[in-house]
């Protein structure tokens, strides 16, 4: 059996069936004669991890500056920040209200000597 054969049948499994899978992968690993080579018995070996992974932080946050696209089978999906998030949802909060963005682009025509200074306007 390929790898290509069973990666969709892993992507099924659940969280606790995955990390059986690599329990018994690590094993087997430690069988092959290669490896035990390199691994010694009762030694301790760090593991990278995504936590406390400051740069790679940074470079997710550069990088949701634009949006992501996410290609799956079952479908696409789009990855934006919140910031874009909530100005994608104040913009269509705005033109749902019937008239308002007419009103916007027919005031943004006026010309500025046409305009009220902000000081003169009585609250």
């Amino acid at each position: 059996m390929t790898l290509t054969e069973i990666l969709p049948s892993l992507q099924k499994l659940s969280h606790f069936e995955k990390v059986k899978a690599i329990q018994f992968l690590a094993t087997e690993l430690t069988k092959d004669e290669q490896t035990s080579a390199i691994l010694e018995d009762g030694k301790t070996y760090e593991i990278w991890s995504p936590y406390n992974a400051f740069s790679a932080e940074k470079v997710l946050t550069d990088m949701l500056h634009q949006p992501i696209l996410i290609k799956e089978t079952t479908g696409n999906a789009i990855l934006i920040s919140e910031q874009e998030w909530n100005e994608i949802q104040e913009t269509l909060y705005i033109q749902s209200i019937a008239g308002l963005t007419e009103s916007i682009h027919q005031e943004a025509a006026t010309p500025i000597e046409e305009c009220i200074d902000v000081e003169n306007i009585e609250w």
